[in-house]
């Protein structure tokens, strides 16, 4: 009879660990696969390498479009963004309004839609590349400016 009690405690300690373990390697695994989604969507991305005053870009969280700025102009079109690190960004529509930066707009567009895939880096940034795994852009987060704010 005591053998029996004590084989039986010894079952549901062990069963109890498993229980903790897999709950615990659960809960990390979660956090591990959303974190930097949640990261990546309604954030201000401003260029890593010098740029004209005003240029970011914002995935939505709506997680179907790309909206920005490319110096003078806006730009908006689809983006599909994969969990595996892939993303697609359709034809995208901007303003042609003239500017001293159209090579910069125009380069800045052509490298978006280039774009295949999308990495955090340890630093922070966020890094798109195409499709041969040539970085097109690094990015960084930003604060959004508050209106009348220079």
């Amino acid at each position: 009879m005591k053998k029996t009690a004590f084989l039986l405690f010894k079952k549901n300690i062990f069963s109890g660990f498993f229980v903790l373990f897999l709950f615990i390697a659960l809960i990390f695994a979660q956090g591990c696969r959303t974190f930097p989604e949640q990261q990546l969507y309604n954030v201000y991305w401003k260029p890593v390498e010098k740029a004209p005053e005003g240029v970011f870009l914002l995935f939505t969280s709506d997680k179907r479009r790309v909206v920005g700025c490319c110096g003078a102009n806006r730009f908006f079109g689809p983006a599909t963004i994969n969990k595996d690190g892939t993303l697609s960004i359709g034809m995208l529509g901007a303003t042609r309004m003239a500017s001293p930066h159209m090579q910069y707009e125009q380069k800045f567009l052509e490298n978006l839609q280039a774009a295949k895939r999308y990495r955090f880096e340890q630093d922070g940034t966020l890094s798109l590349s195409d499709i041969d795994g040539s970085v097109c852009m690094r990015l960084q987060a930003v604060p959004p400016k508050v209106s009348g704010e220079k």
